[in-house]
């Protein structure tokens, strides 16, 4: 007997080790890795043959690049063939520009004074502006009684998500509070507390209607939020996405 539940323990921690984020990542890593060489390899010569024709078709720069947020928010340049004009960028938003010059009027949802977005609402070059006060779809249903002490809401991008979740989860095992917990998706979790309820965000309407019975809201810091909460008048912690600028912006207008 004892000494099958020593080989049950046994397996137990090794599918604890085989399931454990650091070998998942470096399983990650080497499969990326190998994917990659292998693709190198088949596509090389169309890599030799595409500069050519780009520098034939609209000469220099051939290559592309872009800052994006990667692993841990950590910023990394992207590099790929150019396919578009010279500066493209630029001339993107000359033209968005010059786009909305041509509309009678552009709403913005914030206040005169930019209450809520600060400089990303504050008007600096168009006349068709006019400010219509922040917008949520919670003004559309009647006033609820908050009966519910916690709502997290978790969202955005992998794996800010879970680790967003992993963090508020282990705050309620600790004070052993009670928390609805609104995510994308059922995250695994090896504690248990049944002060705990999951609800998928893909189930709008439930959702709507456990955070109209909040009485605190931890959220992330998105723009849409700050507008939701200034509608509901409740409590919240909002809290950025690493890298997420606007987020990072938003959370030290709203401290």
């Amino acid at each position: 007997m004892l000494k099958k539940l020593s080989n049950v323990s046994k397996k137990k921690k090794k599918r604890n080790i085989s399931n454990s984020p650091m070998t998942y990542l470096v399983q990650k890593r080497a499969l990326d890795l190998i994917v990659a060489l292998g693709l190198v390899i088949l596509f090389f010569p169309v890599w030799l043959i595409v500069p050519l024709l780009i520098l034939a078709d609209s000469g220099r720069p051939i290559f592309f690049t872009h800052k994006r947020i990667g692993l841990n928010g950590n910023e990394f340049y992207l590099y790929k063939f150019r396919s578009m004009v010279v500066d493209a960028d630029d001339i993107l938003h000359k033209h968005d520009k010059k786009l909305l010059k041509k509309f009678q009027t552009i709403w913005v949802l914030d206040t005169h004074d930019s209450q809520y977005a600060g400089k990303l609402s504050t008007n600096h070059s168009f006349k068709n502006i006019e400010y219509i006060g922040p917008k949520s779809r919670f003004s559309l249903y009647p006033k609820t009684e908050k009966t519910i002490s916690k709502v997290v809401i978790i969202s955005g991008p992998e794996p800010y998500s879970e680790q967003f979740f992993k963090s508020e989860y282990s705050i309620s095992l600790k004070k052993n509070e009670p928390t609805v917990f609104i995510l994308p998706r059922i995250y695994p979790t090896e504690l248990k507390n049944k002060n705990c309820e999951f609800i998928e965000s893909s189930d709008w309407k439930t959702c709507d209607l456990i955070i109209l019975k909040a009485q605190i809201i931890f959220s992330r810091t998105g723009y849409s939020t700050i507008m939701d909460i200034a509608e509901l008048n409740v409590k919240s912690v909002l809290i950025p996405t690493k890298g997420q600028k606007e987020q990072e912006y938003l959370f030290q207008l709203t401290k």
